[in-house]
This record gives C-alpha cells, structure tokens and sequence, in this order.
C-alpha cells in the first residue's frame, strides 16, 4: 500500500474506525506506549515532533512532559484523528497538530527529539522520510521510535489470521518485502540501513515482547475488536453473514483459550529504535 492510498484509507474508513475505538486502541498497546515514552525521556522545555500521533494520547503524554515552555509538533495522515486529537489537546498552547506526509521536506530545524508510537512504518520511500525528519533536529537531537516486529513474532496478529483465513475465498498474498504498512519496518536489518542512509548515529534496535490487551469486557470484546480494526475488517467486508458467523466463532473459541477476569491478551513483540543526530 503506497502513501496516497495510506492517505485515503486514514482520512477515510480506516482513520474513522480508529476513532470511533480510540480508548480501546490506547488500552491495547498501553504497555508499549509507557515503554517507549520512557525510553525517549521528555524533559521540560524540549521541542518534540511526534509522528503518526493519532488521536492525540502520546502528544499528550510527551506535551505534558515538556511543559508549557516545551513544543510538541503532532503530525498524521488522518484528518479524523487529527480531529479527535486537537479536542483532546485544546487546552495545551505548547500542542500544534499538521495534517498530512510526515515525510516530506520541512523548514523547522529546531527539534531536540524525533518520536513515533507505531507511526513511522507507512512511508513510501523511508530513506528520504527519515532524512527530511532528521534534518528538522538540532545538533545531538535524538530520534526514539516504535515499530512491529514481524507477523510470525505477533500472535496477536497471526493467531487471529490462522483462524480467518479458511473461510477466504482465496489467500490474500503476502505484502512484498518492505512494502508500507504495520510491518514495514520488521527487518531491523533493513530499519538499521534505512536510517543509517537518512544520516543518523548511533542506532539501537532493541527488542520489546509485552501482552496487547484486545478485550478487557470478556471475549465477545476481544472479537468486536478484531472483526472492526484488525485485518479481519478488510478481508470480511463482502463475505456473507453466515460466513462472517463462522469466522466470529473462531475467533471465541481462540481468545476464550486467552480470557481471565474478563482481560483477552495475546503478546506482540516490537522494536524500540534509537538514534542521534
């Protein structure tokens, strides 16, 4: 999926299901926006520029942590969750939120971090993406970011999958190597080579294996949320209701193996990068 169809599909369906589940969204990956968010270390009267930053829950977190003498720049795709985020952000004067390619050139030259929960794995050419960001941080700016490890390492993900795909007309293919998208960063190979090629040093890519909470009101939650935001969403669209049945027993019948005191969890392991300037 290149950039403009990321775009129509965050500014359309895609970006208005993520509103519409943005609480739920949030608790699923809570252990890992902590970790990262951590990792990063805001401090007070910093500049940070948060990529991919949705409804607005770590431009929150890293505005807090800088503080009205600090700067926070959010920048997404999706203008619905743009929407969402300048709500939640109203009342913050140190928050600006952009709306479009986080990757293109800009002007600024002043960030002290570059920072991205889950949001740097959609650029069409990530190499020149990375370099017009870094190019946005001052002398010794830091650059501390997100991104999922490979499907197979994310049984959140590829659990659900086994289940669904029998009851595909046909296999969807596999998204070829790299390709913009969830995973495109799953190659810390790649990732290290990408960066390196945009000019940064320093360059750590550790490894993060958490539980991704998909349902905390039993299993009939951890469902909806997978018939409404996982792949399951696009590769059901035009399946007939009983079909769609079938694959929502098979979904119970997997996350109740996964349920206790009403919490469906299933790990997922991802990649906290680092680098300099």
């Amino acid at each position: 999926m290149g950039n403009l169809e990321q775009q129509e599909n965050w500014n359309g369906p895609g970006g208005q299901s993520w509103v519409r589940y943005q609480e739920r969204i949030d608790r699923a990956v809570q252990a890992f926006s902590a970790a990262v968010l951590q990792r990063l270390g805001a401090r007070s009267s910093e500049s940070i520029i948060d990529v991919g930053c949705g409804a607005g829950t770590t431009t929150l977190a890293l505005a807090h942590a800088v503080g009205e003498n600090g700067k926070v720049l959010g920048l997404d795709f999706s203008e619905p969750l743009l929407d969402l985020a300048r709500k939640r952000c109203a009342a913050l004067p140190q928050v600006s939120l952009q709306q479009g390619d986080a990757g293109q050139p800009r002007t600024e030259r002043d960030f002290d971090a570059l920072f991205s929960r889950f949001g740097v794995m959609f650029f069409d050419q990530p190499s020149i993406a990375f370099a017009n960001l870094r190019r946005c941080l001052r002398e010794g700016g830091r650059l501390t970011f997100l991104c999922w490890q490979g499907r197979d390492n994310n049984p959140w993900v590829s659990q659900p999958m086994a289940c669904l795909l029998p009851f595909l007309p046909e296999t969807p293919p596999p998204p070829a190597p790299h390709a913009p998208g969830a995973f495109g960063l799953a190659d810390k190979d790649y990732t290290r080579a990408v960066l390196s090629e945009a000019g940064f040093k320093n360059i750590e890519i550790d490894p993060l294996t958490m539980d991704m909470t998909l349902g905390t009101e039993g299993v009939p939650s951890a469902v909806d949320f997978n018939m409404k935001l996982s792949p399951a969403a696009h590769l059901t669209k035009d399946l007939p209701p009983s079909t769609v049945k079938k694959i929502e027993a098979a979904f119970t019948e997997l996350f109740e193996q996964h349920e206790s005191q009403g919490h469906v969890t299933l790990p997922g392991s991802a990649w906290i990068v680092t680098g300099r300037v």
